[in-house]
């Protein structure tokens, strides 16, 4: 692996992890630590674009559906 491979890599994880790290901490961070699913009722506007960011963000880092959907950090009560 060259120099300029080895940084690029480097800085794809720690993007990772940064964007991983955002999701959780700032845009999902009303939700119950305990919480299985999603209560779409009750969310506010600013609850509902910060979902619909996360789901963009996964949408551009996991490509495959499948998969992106198996590793999801949201999880409603219709999903299968």
């Amino acid at each position: 692996m060259t120099k300029k491979q080895l940084l690029y890599e480097q800085n794809i994880r720690r993007s990772l992890a940064e964007i991983y790290s955002h999701m959780c901490d700032n845009l999902l961070g009303f939700l119950d630590d305990d919480g299985e699913f999603i209560d779409t009722e009750s969310l506010t506007h600013e609850q509902q674009d910060n979902i619909e960011a996360v789901r963009a963000l996964e949408e551009e880092w996991v490509l495959d559906p499948a998969i992106r959907h198996e590793m999801s950090l949201l999880r409603f009560s219709d999903d299968d």
